[in-house]
Parts: C-alpha cells; sequence; structure tokens
C-alpha cells in the first residue's frame, strides 16, 4: 500500500499538488506503522515538490531535508538527487 500511494503522490506532485499533499500524508501514516526508508524518502522527495508548486518554500527545504537524509540512509542515490532538486 505504501509504495502504490508513493507513485500516486509522484503522479500528483507534478498536476495536483494539493492532492499530492493530501496523499503523502496519507502514505507517511502507512510508512510510520510499516517502515520503507526508500520509499518514505522517496515520499518526502515528492512532497517538498508539492509544496515547492504551491510557493511554499520553507516547507519544501524541510521536506527535501528529510527525504535526502533518509535516502542517503536508505542507500537511495536517485532518491537522494530528486530530494536535492526539490529543495527549492
Amino acid at each position: 500500500r505504501a509504495r502504490a500511494l508513493a507513485e500516486l503522490v509522484c503522479i500528483l506532485s507534478q498536476e495536483r499538488p494539493a492532492e499530492a499533499l493530501r496523499r503523502g500524508q496519507e502514505a507517511l501514516g502507512v510508512l510510520a506503522r510499516a517502515p520503507e526508508p526508500a520509499t518514505e524518502a522517496r515520499v518526502l522527495a515528492e512532497l517538498a515538490w508539492a509544496h515547492l508548486t504551491l510557493g511554499a518554500v520553507d516547507s519544501a527545504e524541510q521536506y527535501a531535508a528529510r527525504g535526502r537524509a533518509l535516502a542517503e540512509r536508505a542507500g537511495a542515490p536517485q532518491v537522494v538527487a530528486r530530494a536535492t532538486s526539490n529543495q527549492g
């Protein structure tokens, strides 16, 4: 379920960022109960993009930093790159 939500957040963050934020929080709730660090990092990176798209630069920077740090620990270089580019 978490991976499916992560994919949905990725898709929504491009065209419907407000919905991406809602779904991203749902994904983080699932991941809190069943941790998957690389998936969580991806969700955080996409939440950063959604916040950036909505003009919330400070929030984008916070989500991107969390996502990047988690991706580094999880050994997910593509997510590190995505989070870095979504930092604002």
